[in-house]
């Protein structure tokens, strides 16, 4: 089906791929890693904390399974980071991962299972999605993104350029913002359309396929040399886990939501006092 088709090829994240893919193509591989790494850095606190702020968030076992696997794959991702090179095969080795993972989770539920973008289509009638226009609009929203990839690289350069900061600051901060615009929106709509526990799911697959494919199809582009990402990689391996122990009772509270954004600024500032 097409919606099947979405979850193997689109994915979670398709914005970060994309930029990932034009950093490294470019010559910039710690703005491809520093994106990667830093959105889900930024995904997993202030998107979250943010959404949880405004209505406490219900998070079930199987959004709990997902953060576990979240975490795995974020180790992952700092196994490949710690020699400072992300070969080519290291990242094939990513996006195997993340195939066996939604192939996985697809055999066991029978169905796509609800990460990123695609988790938004909870509680909707899939049925009444014609696949040619779901496919039109999946190629053209592929273009937007590329386009936009390539101005936020270009932007981020001249950003390098003219204030001395690193790629890897830039791309863990600022870079990192821009690509997850789309999970803020998604967040706050699914806040809006009284399915909550789907901003939860949204973020934790997003963080899989980041730690994977995004890190991984960056470096089967061009082998990454990188540094000063190792740390914030830790953090995001560690943060889904500590959704988890905050939603221990199943529910993310607004307490909780404001400790995530707390968190977020201190890495800002870890981040920008460090380059």
């Amino acid at each position: 089906t097409v919606l099947a088709t979405g979850v193997l090829l689109a994915g979670a994240e398709p914005e970060e791929m994309l930029t990932g893919i034009l950093a490294s193509a470019g010559g910039r591989p710690e703005l491809a890693a520093g994106d990667a790494v830093g959105a889900n850095v930024t995904m997993l606190t202030v998107a979250l904390g943010l959404a949880a702020v405004l209505r406490p968030l219900p998070v079930g076992r199987r959004v709990r399974g997902y953060a576990v696997g979240a975490a795995a794959a974020g180790l992952l991702a700092v196994c490949a980071l710690a020699d400072g090179t992300v070969s080519r095969w290291d990242g094939g080795g990513l996006v195997a991962v993340y195939v066996g993972l939604v192939t996985l989770v697809w055999w066991r539920e029978r169905e796509p299972p609800a990460v990123g973008e695609l988790a938004e289509e909870a509680g909707e009638d899939r049925r009444s999605r014609a696949p040619r226009r779901g496919i039109a609009l999946a190629v053209v929203g592929v273009v937007v993104m590329g386009l936009g990839g390539n101005l936020a690289i270009r932007g981020a350069s001249r950003v390098v350029d003219s204030l001395g900061v690193t790629d890897s600051a830039l791309g863990l901060t600022a870079l990192a913002l821009a690509t997850t615009a789309e999970l803020f929106a998604l967040a706050f709509a699914a806040v809006r359309r009284d399915v909550p526990e789907v901003a939860v799911a949204g973020v934790v697959g997003s963080a899989v396929y980041n730690a994977t494919v995004s890190l991984g199809v960056a470096a089967l582009v061009h082998p990454l040399r990188v540094g000063g990402v190792l740390g914030a990689a830790v953090a995001a391996a560690v943060l889904p886990l500590a959704v988890v122990v905050l939603s221990a009772r199943g529910r993310l509270t607004r307490p909780a939501g404001a400790v995530l954004v707390a968190g977020y600024a201190a890495f800002l500032l870890v981040v920008l006092v460090g380059t």
